[in-house]
């Protein structure tokens, strides 16, 4: 595909800002980006000419300054750099992912692209390793046994190192509808269900709504009941000390219990921006339902400690946007 492979001190350059990019879902080329610590909160109005035609194409992951996307008309996958514009074509595959996750620029030969998708009883990832030494190309696993797992919400790539340098960032976390958890390793093609009791809370979970924290997985819950929009509490997966339903379980915690950088949720792409780089201590989410967002302050999810929010009102840009959180040099 020649690709360039840039250097780690570039990559780390090119995710050292998260912002908020609305992407329009009525075909307009015009769409709105914001930067969250900006105090004046200006929304900043972003032609993308690549997604033109957005209605037919699905931005499935948001992560180093790059979306990943598939063309819902031929199911081809791209990444494209929404501050660049530019655009790296992946090798064809037939079938289509309901989740995906990356792990690196795919100008670096670190990327791994995990798709999932769920059907005929089986749980179904590809895998393609942009640094192959020949042409990258998918490799299938069919988990046709995936124990008590329903359909794919989210999947998370593991950037943590693991216990013991265990190799974590070899590890998929795959939350289903019904907030289960699944753990696909790369290495020897395991899988197994961490958590197999279901969540009346954690179902709810949108497709950004979970990233993963200091090596754990967290999630973010909207709020319940009719009108009510934002963040309503904070889940973390921990060691299920009950015994049953499988070896973790969800916990509720508070912002507090995040440590010192900022977490975004909700959209796409949600991530941890480490400490010194902004959003210290701050949980942002970003609601899908007219482009509204918020912040939280670091001791409390609750909706009296909101600090923002922002909500698009303006005609002339219309209310159908899906959130995205992409990393952006500073």
């Amino acid at each position: 595909m020649g690709l360039l492979f840039k250097g780690e001190k570039e990559e780390e350059e090119q995710r050292s800002r998260c912002h908020l990019l609305w992407l329009h879902e009525t075909g307009n080329d015009e769409h709105v980006i914001i930067d969250p610590m900006d105090n004046e909160r200006k929304l900043q109005i972003i032609d993308l000419p690549q997604l033109i035609n957005f209605p037919f194409i699905q931005c499935l992951a948001s992560n180093h300054g790059w979306l990943l996307m598939l063309s819902r008309e031929d199911t081809t996958l791209f990444f494209y750099n929404p501050f660049t514009q530019a655009k790296v074509d992946l090798p064809y595959r037939r079938s289509l992912f309901e989740a995906a996750a990356f792990t690196a620029p795919p100008t670096s030969p670190d990327c791994v692209i995990y798709g999932v998708a769920c059907y005929e009883g089986c749980v179904n990832i590809g895998v393609l390793r942009m640094g192959e030494e020949k042409k990258p190309m998918w490799r299938n696993y069919r988990i046709r046994r995936p124990g008590e797992f329903a359909a794919v919400r989210a999947v998370v790539a593991s950037t943590s190192s693991g216990a013991d340098g265990d190799g974590g960032n070899n590890k998929l976390w795959c939350v289903d509808c019904l907030g289960r958890v699944g753990v696909f390793e790369i290495e020897g093609g395991v899988w197994r269900v961490v958590c197999g009791v279901k969540s009346e809370k954690v179902r709810s979970v949108g497709v950004g709504g979970v990233v993963e924290v200091g090596g754990e997985l967290v999630v973010g819950v909207r709020r319940k009941g009719a009108g009510k929009r934002g963040l309503g509490e904070l889940y973390v997966l921990k060691e299920n000390k009950s015994g049953g339903g499988g070896e973790m379980g969800w916990e509720k915690i508070d912002g507090g219990e995040l440590g010192g950088g900022g977490v975004y949720l909700g959209g796409i792409g949600g991530g941890v921006v480490e400490d010194g780089i902004g959003g210290v201590g701050e949980v942002f989410f970003a609601d899908d339902f007219g482009g509204w967002c918020c912040v939280y302050g670091k001791e409390s999810t609750d909706t009296s400690h909101l600090k923002w929010k922002l909500q698009l009102g303006n005609p002339s840009l219309g209310l159908k946007y899906t959130p995205v959180w992409i990393h952006k040099s500073a």
